[in-house]
């Protein structure tokens, strides 16, 4: 906790101007962005955090309001202060996951660790109006936030919409 404190107090000295709560908010951010705290790790009491920065415990306390909105914390009273345990994003119509993280800053990326043609498994044959056993593109795939792992996926795809697998490099949305 000394180390994120110390962490801290040299990203606000060299902050830009603006109210030390949107400073004190940035610098969190960034710590989490950058992984100097990881998912689930929890951040010193408001009060702590107040004494050691010179800030007041409204400051510190309106800094954690506006990382709670973004999705970044989880605040519950007498368990503590922790990073989320994945940043949320939500899906709409207009774009995927991945394009909803670079909008926010984050870094997408995908590990495939699968991507061949298979007899199509009876859920996802019913699923794509196929028959049980009619060919099929499975793709597995580990896909990376900020370099974290946030998902392990499964996708069935006809063949006519990737007839070579082994070619798809990077996004399966943008595809």
């Amino acid at each position: 906790m000394a180390e994120f404190m110390a962490w801290l107090r040299e990203h606000l000295a060299q902050g830009p101007v603006a109210p030390r709560y949107i400073q004190l908010a940035t610098a969190i951010e960034n710590a989490i962005r950058q992984q100097v705290l990881v998912a689930e790790a929890f951040l010193p009491p408001e009060r702590q955090m107040a004494e050691g920065l010179a800030l007041s415990r409204v400051t510190v306390s309106k800094a954690m309001k506006l990382l709670e909105e973004k999705g970044l914390i989880s605040r519950q009273q007498g368990v503590g202060t922790r990073v989320a345990m994945r940043i949320g994003y939500s899906l709409d119509k207009d774009s995927g996951f991945t394009a909803q993280a670079l909008r926010h800053g984050s870094n997408v990326s995908n590990r495939w660790l699968l991507r061949t043609r298979v007899g199509a498994p009876a859920r996802a044959a019913a699923a794509l109006g196929l028959a049980e056993g009619d060919e099929v593109v499975k793709l597995r795939r580990l896909r990376l936030l900020n370099g974290s792992p946030v998902s392990l996926e499964t996708t069935y795809i006809p063949p006519r919409f990737l007839p070579e697998p082994a070619h798809l490099e990077h996004s399966l949305y943008a595809l």
